[in-house]
């Protein structure tokens, strides 16, 4: 059990959660929390395996079935919608240099959705996945170049924008993760961050009910503002704005998200949902559990 913040090195840290046989520490001095026990590394790739864009059994409310996506491709649609407003926020706040297309690395690219949709708005755009049967299917669709591996092996250089959307809680060291950032991106160029902010109001009403934290099989670290203010700010980054970042949802999908985190919040949503025949129906929906960080390398 490792009780050393390794953000900040202290060791005021103290149980915050417990969720079976793990447990999530935090640090009282910095606010960093983390997964203990670690999962192996064998352990870590058998979840990324076949299923893990299509886990059947996300709904069982087991937390050793919480893990992955229950049907990552249906929500391409609805994933890229909410790409567009991201990506045209991007260009109009100055943040991609001149008139020439920005380059924009996404790490953990996944099948291309986000490359797919910043092309379209003008980015020159390249990805980084580890999955190689995603990347296989990537490439079998999509033009623009996916780098098959591990981002510390990545030899791009010069990117105006990187992205990275529910990547850095499941890294084993989120520290040289961003290091790497840091050099690829230029100077005055945009990192963008997407991970739960461990201390919304949200987060701290499910407490370890919530999903977020149930991923005991793949998230191994959980940020805060404070944390991953400190996080990129040491590693030669400023923080110019964290925004709660939202996603759209079937009303029926929703429901069973809601009772997975508590069955008498759910029960009432789950009811109308039936009683109307509305489970098809698409919301834009912002929890205020995601944070979206955008931070510029200074130096």
């Amino acid at each position: 059990m490792q009780d050393t913040c390794r953000l900040c090195g202290g060791s005021h840290t103290f149980v915050r959660y417990r969720l079976g046989n793990h447990t999530v520490r935090r640090c009282r001095d910095c606010a960093f929390m983390w997964l203990t026990p670690v999962p192996t590394p064998e352990e870590l790739r058998a979840v990324y395996g076949e299923g893990y864009f299509a886990n059947d059994h996300f709904m069982s409310g087991q937390d050793s079935d919480i893990y992955g996506y229950y049907d990552y491709l249906a929500e391409r649609f609805d994933r890229q919608s909410g790409y567009v407003d991201f990506l045209r926020e991007v260009r109009s706040g100055g943040f991609t240099g001149g008139e020439k297309p920005a380059r924009l690395l996404d790490i953990g690219c996944g099948f291309g959705f986000l490359l797919d949709v910043a092309q379209d708005e003008g980015f020159q755009v390249e990805g980084v996945e580890f999955n190689e049967r995603v990347v296989a299917t990537a490439k079998a669709k999509y033009s623009f170049p996916i780098y098959c591996g591990d981002v510390a092996d990545f030899p791009g250089k010069g990117y105006d924008v990187i992205t990275m959307f529910d990547v850095i809680e499941h890294v084993l060291d989120p520290f040289a993760v961003i290091e790497k950032c840091c050099s690829m991106v230029r100077v005055g160029g945009l990192v963008v961050i997407v991970t739960m902010d461990s201390d919304s109001p949200v987060s701290l009403l499910f407490g370890k009910r919530l999903e977020d934290f149930r991923r005991v099989r793949e998230h191994l670290t959980f940020w805060t503002r404070r944390s991953i203010g400190r996080l990129l700010e040491e590693r030669g980054f400023g923080v110019k704005r964290i925004r709660y970042y939202g996603h759209t949802f079937k009303l029926g999908f929703l429901a069973k998200r809601v009772s997975m985190c508590s069955a008498a919040l759910g029960w009432l949503p789950a009811k109308a949902v039936a009683a109307f025949g509305i489970a098809d129906v698409r919301i834009r929906l912002n929890p205020l559990t995601k944070m979206m960080v955008l931070a510029v390398r200074e130096r």
